[in-house]
């Protein structure tokens, strides 16, 4: 019911014209009183037609009583109008006696294929419109014919016939369009339960990696604790043999630790749970802290992280932990896809009012063609089973989501065997 006063509101000032230029032609070729008449009558169907479709608008929806009550009125006004073209038709054909009424059936027709096309969302009220446009149809050359009782070969006689055949090719219209219709609004219900069904899903798979992660972190969290005091040697002193093993399996909890962070994260994102606590910060001293700790790591891969320092005071508002994640996740990456004795370059840099940050590497390059996907959750340049580099391919995605909500830019420029260099755009504060 709305979709149909919404139409006919869009529609609303081509019917005025069309009334308008109709009034006209009969005013000056016809009879100007019968004119104003019809005209006056055809506006007041329009008021009422108007109001009605106002109130539908804006009703927010209600009982099964108030629904029927809403479409009583609606097929009421629409009844009212569609009286008073017809009868305007039927006045017009009158003043013309009897001839070949090229206006009066003309203007039947147009109306007719108008509710024809467009009021298919209500078939009731289409059948209620057809019927009193085919019966004016069929009154206006019928009246001609009991008045003149003209020969078979009369133009009386061919106009008759000729409304016959219109008034099927209207009903067919009518039929095609309320099938179409039918068959949209059965195909747009199928997809709204499939919209329903992935909605369910997708919260359920957030509520499993959220609840599961959650399970998994406090069991690591104590396995990691007792691996860093093994290692530590303050419970006891670890025989050489054991080293190794003890840091093979501190290794693998930090990054089941990574891995159930960045599901967090993610599940955290998905539900616009996420919350940054901007402060004012010196984003070189952050990129200076994120290369300090992640140090260690390069090293034991015996990969060289430079930072390149400005000395110009970057001054963005910013959440240190997240940007601290975000550099955390590029110079893991650089480092991962690097060679033993590459050198990794770190930079920070006012250029024309933005802070710029790179992180350059020498690593195995990312393909043109893997542009759209590399910051797509679970994304993997390499997806196949022997891939040679591991990862869940969260880490860009969670960084982009991250800087978006910084309103920061990130891009990246690359050529496939010699390295690849990200780019960090963020707008500094004024000095």
């Amino acid at each position: 019911m709305k979709d149909f006063v919404k139409v006919g509101m869009e529609l609303l000032w081509q019917r005025q014209a069309m009334f308008a230029g109709v009034a006209l032609l009969t005013a000056y070729y016809f009879d100007f009183f019968l004119a104003s008449i019809c005209y006056l009558f055809l506006l007041l169907a329009e008021a009422t037609d108007l109001c009605i479709s106002k109130k539908v608008i804006v009703w927010k929806g209600g009982s099964v009583r108030e629904t029927r009550k809403y479409l009583a009125l609606v097929i009421m006004s629409q009844i009212l109008s569609t009286l008073a073209i017809a009868s305007f038709a039927i006045v017009m054909s009158w003043s013309e006696g009897p001839a070949l009424h090229f206006t009066p059936l003309f203007l039947l027709f147009a109306a007719a294929l108008f509710a024809a096309v467009n009021n298919h969302q209500i078939p009731q009220l289409l059948l209620i419109k057809l019927v009193i446009y085919g019966l004016a149809f069929i009154f206006i050359p019928a009246r001609d014919l009991i008045v003149v009782r003209p020969p078979i070969d009369s133009y009386l006689w061919l106009q008759f016939i000729t409304v016959g055949f219109v008034l099927y090719f209207i009903v067919d219209c009518s039929r095609i369009f309320v099938d179409l219709y039918r068959k949209n609004m059965r195909q747009f219900e199928s997809l709204k339960l499939e919209r329903d069904r992935a909605m369910r899903a997708s919260e359920a798979k957030s509520q499993f990696l959220s609840t599961v992660s959650h399970e998994l972190r406090t069991p690591l969290t104590s396995i990691k604790g007792s691996l860093d005091l093994m290692r530590s040697g303050a419970a006891s002193e670890i025989p050489a043999e054991l080293s190794p093993l003890l840091d093979m399996a501190q290794r693998n909890t930090d990054r089941l630790l990574l891995l159930i962070g960045e599901l967090l994260d993610l599940q955290k994102m998905e539900a616009s749970q996420i919350d940054l606590h901007l402060e004012t910060m010196n984003l070189e001293e952050i990129v200076q802290e994120a290369v300090d700790a992640i140090s260690h790591y390069a090293r034991n891969s015996r990969i060289e992280v430079a930072f390149e320092t400005s000395g110009e005071v970057l001054m963005i508002l910013g959440d240190k932990s997240r940007l601290l994640q975000v550099m955390a996740n590029l110079l893991s990456n650089a480092i991962k896809f690097s060679d033993e004795g590459d050198i990794i370059r770190v930079s920070a840099e006012k250029e024309g009012g933005m802070a710029i940050i790179r992180v350059a590497d020498q690593g195995i390059g990312i393909p043109q063609e893997a542009r759209d996907k590399l910051f797509k959750p679970f994304s993997q340049l390499d997806a196949s089973d022997t891939r040679k580099f591991g990862g869940t391919g969260l880490g860009l995605h969670i960084t982009k989501r991250i800087l978006d909500k910084h309103g920061a830019n990130i891009d990246f420029e690359s050529v496939v065997g010699v390295g690849t260099t990200f780019l960090l755009e963020f707008e500094t504060l004024p000095d």
